[in-house]
């Protein structure tokens, strides 16, 4: 269980880094297996002005206080060009399945609910811009989704970007899948 916990120590450390709109953290759950551990990958974004030695010293460090992190998860590091921006993405994609703060419930009628309370984070940096999204959590259900409450959603697939605001408040992402066809053999 203690290496079960690496991702949400990434997201936290990840967070506290969040100090200007040239950060993003994207956090991706695939529960496409219908049990309560995901395979999680986790991204953080860096305007390439930022990102640099500095951030890979930081990483090292990371990876050494945290060794089941090399070992749950792959990581990379590759740039990419988004919205005019060069950005360094560095990712750890999960190998082995983990629990986490979210659930992932089986109902009574074979649909599924998701549900994932992030708790306030307090001291978040006042830079960057008010509206824009500094975490991308993104998940992978076991069915198509009938109901989420954003309105980004394809098939078994939701995302949701959330701003600064709604991380100090603290926030509760649901998702419940379609129940199945009723069988018309008879």
């Amino acid at each position: 269980m203690k290496h079960a916990r690496w991702h949400r120590l990434l997201l936290l450390l990840l967070l506290g880094l969040v100090l200007s709109g040239c950060f993003v953290i994207e956090q991706e759950l695939d529960l496409q297996a219908g049990t309560p551990e995901a395979l999680v990958t986790t991204r953080l974004n860096v305007d390439k002005s930022f990102a640099g030695a500095e951030m890979d010293l930081f990483l090292d460090s990371l990876a050494l206080s945290v060794p089941s992190l090399e070992q749950e998860a792959a990581f990379s590091r590759y740039e990419v060009t988004r919205d005019f921006q060069r950005m360094v993405v560095y990712e750890w994609e999960g190998q082995v399945p983990q629990a986490g703060r979210y659930t992932l419930d089986e109902r009574h009628d074979g649909s599924w609910a998701f549900r994932y309370d992030l708790r306030p984070v307090e001291n978040l940096s006042d830079h960057g811009e008010n509206g824009s999204h500094i975490l991308i959590v993104s998940i992978y259900l076991p069915d198509d989704i009938e109901f989420a409450n954003t309105l980004k959603v394809d098939g078994n697939h939701a995302v949701w970007g959330l701003t600064r605001a709604e991380l100090q408040q603290g926030v509760t992402l649901q998702a419940v899948t379609r129940a199945p066809a009723p069988d018309t053999d008879e």
